[in-house]
């Protein structure tokens, strides 16, 4: 769904039924790629879409919500004040997904409500770590490449503010590949994976599929992708894991004792914030 912020209104329930509220700002503004196509203020812009979601969350009527956002040093310093300006009234943790169960390098911060973060804390230490070979069955190459395309050389003596500081040589598709007994590269939303079978400087290659790519997500194998490679791409990159919304929202098997706000702990979790 696509609104004007912050004069949006929200379709949600009004009938006193309980739901979960969920939301992933848009992070391009504040991811280390692409930063010559940033305008100025885009960084700005990002980051007031991140507080409204914080406030229109703690000032709904949601049972329980999440937020979704890269964990770059400015988004958290964004989240760390708007919790101290909340009087703690949410927590926040940053999360290698690898650790959750889900087969790729991916790192997000996950604010929300305090059980539902200490819930998914808790998953890391039980959640076993899944290769590509684990969740796609027929793997078509011995490696998976990301959409980076230049591996960096060396460090540039006397470089100019905002001029980059290492030099950069385009990378061969026997470089930046990662082995199938491994979790892939980070599923993006514009940049499909690649399967790769290295062979001295070279190697054979091939797109990811939608659905190869939906199963690095998560999602099931008979999931309904658009026939539009690039609107699928786009969905399947921009979506949250299923496996972690389960684990987020999946009834814990025992009772939990009181969430201690001042303290920051939930069940042993000296993590949480």
């Amino acid at each position: 769904m696509q609104c004007e912020l912050p004069h949006a209104e929200l379709p949600l329930p009004s009938d006193g039924r309980p739901y979960h509220l969920h939301a992933s700002p848009p992070c391009q503004k504040f991811s280390k790629v692409n930063q010559k196509g940033r305008k100025e203020g885009d960084k700005d812009h990002a980051g007031r879409m991140v507080e409204w979601y914080i406030d229109y969350a703690l000032a709904s009527t949601a049972t329980s919500w999440t937020m979704e956002q890269v964990a770059r040093p400015d988004v958290v310093a964004i989240v760390e004040r708007k919790r101290l300006l909340s009087n703690r009234a949410f927590t926040y943790a940053v999360f290698d997904f690898e650790e959750l169960g889900v087969p790729q390098t991916r790192r997000r911060l996950i604010a929300g409500s305090p059980h539902l973060v200490a819930r998914l804390l808790r998953a890391r230490e039980t959640e076993r770590l899944r290769s590509v070979r684990d969740v796609i069955p027929n793997p078509r190459g011995t490696h998976v490449r990301g959409g980076a395309t230049g591996v960096q050389q060396k460090r540039k003596r006397g470089a100019a503010p905002g001029e980059a500081k290492y030099t950069y040589k385009r990378a061969g598709w026997n470089e930046l590949c990662r082995p199938i007994s491994k979790p892939s590269h980070t599923v993006v939303g514009r940049h499909a994976l690649v399967w790769v079978t290295p062979s001295g400087t070279s190697g054979w290659h091939s797109v990811m599929t939608p659905r190869e790519m939906g199963l690095l997500q998560t999602f099931p194998e008979n999931y309904r992708w658009p026939t539009s490679k690039y609107h699928a791409f786009l969905q399947i990159g921009n979506a949250i894991p299923p496996k972690v919304a389960q684990l987020l929202l999946q009834e814990p098997p025992s009772p939990c004792r009181v969430f201690d706000l001042e303290e920051g702990l939930r069940c042993g979790s000296p993590s949480l914030r």
